[in-house]
C-alpha cells in the first residue's frame, strides 16, 4: 500500500512531448553519443544521456539538444560556486539565443542548491524536483512558452483475486475497519500494472497471484497536490490462499463471496469494483488483455491493453532484438 502523504508514488506525464522534452531525449545531440533502433522500417534514435565534455573550455555548459531545439543540462555540468555558477550560465544563454535555442532544462543538483537563486534571477523557474536535484526550466524564443508542465497524475492500481470458489479477497484498512475493499496502492517507478497489483496483494494480505488482465479503470481530477489520479481495476487469479495480513495498515482480511461483495455498502468506487468482478465471473465479461508492441523512441516492448481480437503479435520487437 502506498499512502497519501508518501513520496514513493509513480507519476505520468499528459503526452509523449512531456517524455521527449524531460529526461528521454530524442537524438540531436551535441557531442553525446546516440543510438538507433530500427524496427519493420521504422527508424528512431534516442541518446544515452551522458553529458559531453568541454574540450575547448569555453565555459558553456554542454547539454543535450532535443528534437525540439531546447537543451537539457544535467548535475555534472552545475558548479557549486554561485559566481562561477552565473559567469557560465551568462556564457550559456548568449551561447543558446544565438544558436537560436528554445526551452532550456537545468538540473540543479541539491548540493548544489546555493545557486537556485541565480537561476532565478536570469530567468528560469522550478518546473520540478526529486529527492536529489531541482528542474528548472528557461523559455529563451520569443514566442508562448511551449514548455510542457511537470507530470499531470498519480497511477495506482486494486487487485481483484477470485479463487475457484468465487471468493474474492478483500480488506479493511485500520482508517476504515468497516469498509471492505480490494487490496492495492500505487506503481512503483518502472513497474507495470500487473506487477504493481501482485505486489500490492502480497504486501498487504500475504497471498501470492499472477496477474490476467484489466477490468477496467477510474479517472479522477485534483487527487493529491493539483494532480489526477488513474486507478487501475486488475483481475489476478490466486496461487495461494493463506492470509497473512501487513498489521501496520490491514485491519481485516478475508475470502469473501462475490455475490455478497456486491451487496456491501462501502465506497462507490469498490462497489463498482464489485460490479466489475460479478460479470467477469457470471456474464462473459473479459476485460482488456495486454499486448507487446514495439516503444518507438527507446529499444524494447511496451503493453497496449485491448478487449479486441486483433493480432498485434507482428509488431513486438523480439527479445534477441532489444539492445
Amino acid at each position: 500500500m502506498r499512502t497519501k502523504g508518501r513520496k514513493d508514488k509513480i507519476l505520468c506525464c499528459s503526452n509523449h512531448a512531456r517524455t521527449m522534452y524531460g529526461t528521454d531525449h530524442l537524438s540531436c545531440v551535441e557531442g553525446a553519443s546516440a543510438k538507433s533502433s530500427n524496427f519493420q522500417g521504422f527508424s528512431c534514435s534516442f541518446t544515452n544521456m551522458a553529458t559531453p565534455a568541454d574540450p575547448a573550455g569555453s565555459g558553456v555548459f554542454l547539454g543535450e539538444v532535443d528534437v525540439f531545439n531546447g537543451v537539457t543540462v544535467g548535475v555534472d555540468q552545475i558548479p557549486e560556486d554561485p559566481v562561477e555558477f552565473e559567469r557560465r550560465l551568462l556564457l550559456s544563454l548568449q551561447d543558446w539565443r544565438e544558436k537560436g535555442r528554445r526551452g532550456i532544462w537545468i538540473r540543479i543538483p541539491i548540493q548544489a542548491s546555493v545557486v537556485i537563486p541565480t537561476a532565478v534571477k536570469h530567468g528560469f523557474s522550478f518546473h520540478h524536483t526529486q529527492p536529489t536535484y531541482l528542474m528548472m526550466t528557461n523559455w529563451l524564443a520569443d514566442t508562448i512558452n511551449k514548455l510542457p508542465t511537470y507530470t499531470t497524475h498519480y497511477i495506482g492500481c486494486g487487485g481483484v483475486v477470485i479463487n475457484d470458489r468465487k471468493e474474492i479477497l478483500l480488506i479493511t484498512e485500520k482508517e476504515t475497519p468497516s469498509l471492505w475493499k480490494i487490496p492495492g496502492g500505487m506503481l512503483d517507478p518502472g513497474e507495470e500494472l500487473g506487477q504493481a497489483a501482485s505486489r500490492e496483494v502480497w504486501e498487504e494480505c500475504g497471498v501470492r497471484a499472477k496477474f490476467e488482465c484489466v477490468l477496467g479503470f477510474r479517472h479522477m481530477h485534483n487527487y493529491s497536490f493539483e494532480r489526477g489520479d488513474i486507478y487501475f481495476i486488475c483481475l489476478l487469479r490466486p496461487e495461494s490462499e493463506a492470509i497473512t495480513l501487513d498489521p501496520l495498515e490491514i485491519a481485516k482480511c478475508s475470502w469473501i463471496p462475490v455475490e455478497e461483495f456486491v451487496k456491501m455498502a462501502t465506497f462507490p468506487l469498490q462497489r463498482a469494483v464489485a460490479r466489475l468482478a460479478d460479470q467477469y465471473l457470471n456474464h462473459g465479461y473479459r476485460g482488456f488483455h495486454p499486448d507487446q508492441v514495439a516503444k518507438y523512441n527507446r529499444p524494447g516492448n511496451t503493453l497496449v491493453y485491448h478487449a479486441s481480437g486483433a493480432d498485434l503479435s507482428d509488431l513486438l520487437v523480439p527479445e534477441k532484438s532489444h539492445l
